[in-house]
């Protein structure tokens, strides 16, 4: 089996945006392949049936809520005005907790902007905002920056590096590499790409500034504050960047890991305590002046009896709240972690590989059977859990649709799906005001901006909904 190209047709990676690479493991890799049926005959015929699924994807302890916070009132903090979301969780520490946004979320415009997902590429990464310009990188490894307002273009630029222009990829297409993301800065944006680069341009004209050779390729969206940029290569090396010039300040290594999703994880930045997720199920802290590290927690899961759970990655970014570490690794376990000390403050068995949405008292997540989950920050308790629209054909229990969120906009959930449906959401009790149609499939988190969600779809459209 060569390194990428029977992976990809086996995995179905052409379509994914939280996808698998595994090395050296069939059985895993058509296992894996059923999570995320995300489009295209090749993805719909990558599941499995129903007996088989259930095995790989059931969870083996069943959610039930705490009668402690029965009588507990599930309240919102109050509502925070972003007029840019400069990084792929918003805030440096991806709690941006309730963003303002008092609309009826209704979509508002629409417009096609780069390359959407196709037989070699895939959209894997939040766009970005920041100076009245909307930032997303294509499936084709290109950063657009057009009017937030409206679509219009303003610049583009291609990150294909000159030696891979022309050839063959793959076994098919040089030009395209699978992965990576944006970040903005001090007038700069800043991308990683699968082919292995960390560039930064300037957001005014895409012009470049400065480029790194990481070595092999990235996956993960960088992260930009205190003046620096950071960001994980596929091989768990992670990278500190001066913003400024380019100059790499130091790396640090996790425990390499031949079974991972292919997202965009990236690091949380709180004060002067980097924290990082691995595909090894690690989460480790760093101080970001220099790479020492605080400690580290591993999130794998024991004893666990299906093939699936033997991917350990944290394949969504962890967030940081009131002191606390929120992470969910692929392989089962959910936690929070004392951000100062390391401490495991509590864990629920929960495998997910979605960022968790810290709102006030709560956090709230999807596993990957598609159960939204509302936890007590404080304990792990369950306040309720809701399950999500699961399979397209419900009755045959074929065709899993797969959820990207939470958000919260103006006191409400937010998630999408691979249908395409946009799905507003209590956060007292989970149950539904509304739905919008994208009329495409969505597998990333939107970005959130003066009131106003930019979803990037499966198809390279951008849906403004406000």
């Amino acid at each position: 089996m060569t390194f990428m190209s029977r992976r990809l047709r086996s995995l179905g990676l052409a379509t994914t945006s939280a996808l698998v690479l595994v090395s050296g493991c069939a059985s895993l890799q058509d296992r894996a392949s059923s999570l995320w049926p995300f489009g295209g005959d090749r993805a719909k015929n990558a599941i499995a049936e129903d007996k088989e699924r259930i095995s790989v994807l059931g969870l083996e302890e069943q959610l039930t809520k705490d009668p402690a916070l029965e009588s507990v009132v599930v309240t919102v903090p109050e509502a925070q005005d972003l007029s840019s979301w400069p990084n792929a969780g918003g805030v440096a520490s991806n709690a941006p907790q309730n963003v303002s946004g008092s609309g009826p979320l209704a979509i508002v415009w629409r417009k096609k902007i780069g390359q959407g997902a196709g037989a070699r590429g895939a959209i894997t990464a939040t766009p970005v905002v920041a100076d009245g310009k909307l930032f997303v990188f294509d499936s084709k490894s290109t950063v657009h920056a057009v009017d937030q307002a409206n679509g219009r273009e303003i610049w583009r630029k291609s990150l294909v590096p000159a030696s891979k222009a022309r050839g063959r990829f793959f076994n098919r297409d040089e030009s395209t590499a699978i992965g990576g993301g944006i970040a903005f800065g001090d007038g700069k944006v800043y991308a990683a790409t699968g082919f292995g680069n960390l560039v930064a341009l300037n957001a005014d004209n895409g012009q470049e500034a400065w480029r790194i050779d990481a070595g092999s390729p990235i996956h993960a969206s960088p992260l930009a504050g205190g003046g620096r940029v950071f960001v994980t290569s596929n091989d768990s090396e992670l990278f500190a960047v001066e913003a400024a010039t380019g100059r790499i300040q130091w790396t640090q290594s996790a425990i390499a890991e031949p079974a991972r999703m292919l997202s965009s994880p990236s690091p949380a930045l709180v004060g002067e305590t980097l924290v990082a997720p691995f595909a090894s199920g690690e989460v480790i802290a760093y101080l970001s002046a220099n790479g020492r590290r605080l400690w580290s927690e591993a999130l794998t899961r024991a004893g666990s009896s299906n093939s699936l759970s033997t991917i350990n990655d944290i394949a969504g970014r962890p967030v940081v709240a009131g002191g606390i570490v929120f992470a969910a690794s692929q392989s089962g376990t959910f936690a929070a972690i004392e951000l100062r000390t390391g401490t495991r403050v509590w864990e629920k068995a929960i495998a997910s590989i979605q960022t968790p949405w810290v709102a006030g008292d709560f956090v709230y997540v999807v596993s990957t059977t598609g159960e939204l989950v509302a936890m007590d920050v404080k304990t792990g308790g369950i306040k309720w859990t809701r399950q999500l629209p699961s399979y397209r054909n419900e009755k045959k229990k074929k065709n899993l649709i797969s959820w990207t969120g939470p958000v919260m906009v103006g006191g409400r959930l937010v998630l999408a799906s691979s249908l395409g449906k946009i799905e507003v959401v209590k956060p007292e009790d989970g149950t539904t005001l509304f739905t919008r149609d994208a009329k495409a499939p969505i597998f990333v988190p939107p970005a959130i901006a003066n009131g106003t969600l930019y979803f990037y779809t499966h198809d390279g459209v951008v849906v403004a909904v406000r």
